[in-house]
């Protein structure tokens, strides 16, 4: 039987460990202002300029997320959209899908990623407030299209995918995008 002094220093121990997993599971970085460099594509509708490319530098994605996304089965295509007219643009209304290989996928959202990325490293144990804080940087990195796009100004955010975590082919893969007027705009993004 342990005594109460024995009881109280387990407690301590068990607390300090506890401490210990008071990290993020994920030390995400704060999102830039500018988008990150080469946009493989460019089409523009009109007054509107979009560029894309797919994220497949590893490097990158574990400096940014401290994580791999591609080994978690997350494609994240990075998306630019210039508003070069005199009116503000609805987004709401844009739809993009991912073409490859002959299969078309819809996006998740970041939450749905970031949940990927969680179970793909099998992190069980974290502090609840680092997971929020981990969370939102990695949901501010998803391109915001509830606000309207002001005439002269720009915007840029990633747009996850789920992919095959084995990644079989590298080339073609098409961004379409519907809700930019009225025809589809693809976009060749690998």
């Amino acid at each position: 039987m342990a005594s109460g002094k024995t009881l109280h220093i387990w407690f301590a121990c068990a607390a300090l460990l506890g401490s210990a997993c008071a990290t993020k599971p994920f030390n995400v970085k704060p999102r830039p202002i500018a988008p990150p460099e080469e946009f493989r594509a460019r089409v523009s509708a009109g007054s509107i300029e979009l560029r894309a490319g797919a994220i497949r530098d590893e490097d990158y994605l574990y400096r940014t997320f401290d994580a791999n996304l591609i080994l978690a089965g997350v494609l994240a295509v990075k998306v630019s959209i210039t508003n070069g007219g005199a009116e503000s643009v609805d987004l709401k209304s844009l739809r993009f899908s991912l073409n490859r290989a002959g299969q078309s996928k819809r996006p998740i959202e970041p939450r749905r990623a970031f949940k990927s990325l969680v179970k793909y490293y099998k992190i069980k144990a974290y502090n609840p407030k680092g997971y929020k804080v981990a969370l939102a940087d990695f949901v501010s990195y998803g391109l915001d299209a509830r606000v309207p796009l002001p005439p002269g100004e720009s915007r840029w955010g990633l747009i996850f995918f789920e992919i095959a975590a084995e990644q079989p082919e590298k080339t073609g893969v098409v961004l379409s995008v519907k809700g930019l007027g009225a025809v589809e705009l693809t976009l060749n993004v690998d």
